[in-house]
């Protein structure tokens, strides 16, 4: 079902050159400044994020912003890199990224080689699952009024791709008069 998914050898050497850049994006150094993050992004520069939201550049420069001036707390393990040339000067990068052993996430860059160096066209982030050690996944479901028991946590196993076992649900039960649950 998954592709395989191999680098040209004659882009071995973008492929390193924006694999290093990459993390940077997501959590920049704290000596990075604003300008030079402004300057990583074309001005029609937007993503969708993992929440599957669409950010505009100014937003996704805010929260850079944000987490340049805060300390890391965050691990990130990149695998699964992949580059593709799309045309000349534009280039794609794929990766997973899991983030903090809990978070695991496929990602999709566009990257254009300009005269003053690399530029993000656009960036995706797509959950792939929440997940535990022991290849446990974690899902927390929203709240809806109308229901009186609301799944707050659902364990799972994975079983193979696409395919899990639920272990245990854990619900959020209101506080309710005899009258209410009755009715």
């Amino acid at each position: 079902m998954n592709p395989t998914l191999v680098t040209s050898p004659e882009l071995a050497d973008i492929f390193s050159e924006l694999l290093h850049l990459e993390p940077i994006f997501h959590w920049p150094p704290s000596e990075m400044t604003q300008e030079y993050l402004e300057g990583m992004t074309t001005d029609d520069f937007w993503e969708v994020g993992a929440s599957g939201n669409r950010y505009s550049r100014a937003f996704c420069l805010k929260v850079l912003e944000e987490r340049r001036t805060s300390p890391e707390s965050a691990v990130w393990k990149i695998t699964d890199g992949w580059c593709r040339k799309l045309a000349d000067d534009i280039y794609l990068l794929t990766y997973t990224l899991l983030q903090d052993n809990v978070r695991l996430t496929r990602r999709a860059t566009i990257w254009q080689k300009s005269s003053d160096g690399w530029k993000i066209v656009y960036h995706q982030g797509t959950v792939v699952a929440e997940c535990l050690a022991g290849n446990y996944l974690v899902t927390t479901a929203s709240a809806k009024p109308s229901s009186p028991l609301t799944p707050t946590v659902c364990r799972a196993k994975a079983l193979r791709r696409g395919c899990v076992a639920i272990i245990s649900m854990h619900f959020r039960v209101p506080t309710m008069s005899c009258s209410e649950l009755l009715a």
